[in-house]
Parts: structure tokens; C-alpha cells; sequence
């Protein structure tokens, strides 16, 4: 069986019905020792103020989740 490709955890903020570019999810890079994060979940309670919620694998194997927040 081949080797999985990496995987980051990646946003992106929309205005006017367009996404802009995707950019790593702050403070994942270093968490994300195991090269399988991503996002799950996202919501916003009003524009402009966004959390989102998703997991990345650590050094040891272990998913760890994670909730990060835009205001």
C-alpha cells in the first residue's frame, strides 16, 4: 500500500458569494505532525465573526480536535 499524501487543515473567507484563497489554519502547521488535519465544521454567528472546528493527527498518532475563532 502506498504512503498517504498530507493533508492541512485549510479556511478561506467568502465575500459577496466568492471564497477567497484557502490559507492554513493558524497554528496547525506545527500541531499537524502526523499530516492528517482538517476541517470539519464551520459556522458563523454573523458575518464577519466565524469559528470552525476540525482535528489533526500528533506525533504519537492521536487525533487532537481543535476550534478556532474570527472575529
Amino acid at each position: 500500500m502506498g504512503r498517504l499524501r498530507p493533508l492541512q487543515a485549510l479556511v478561506a473567507d467568502q465575500r459577496n458569494g466568492r471564497s477567497g484563497r484557502a490559507i492554513k489554519v493558524p497554528g496547525s502547521v506545527a500541531l499537524n505532525v502526523g499530516g492528517r488535519a482538517a476541517v470539519g465544521s464551520v459556522w458563523c454567528s454573523k458575518a464577519g465573526n466565524c469559528d470552525a472546528g476540525g482535528y489533526n493527527v500528533d506525533g504519537s498518532g492521536h487525533l487532537q480536535g481543535f476550534i478556532v475563532s474570527r472575529t
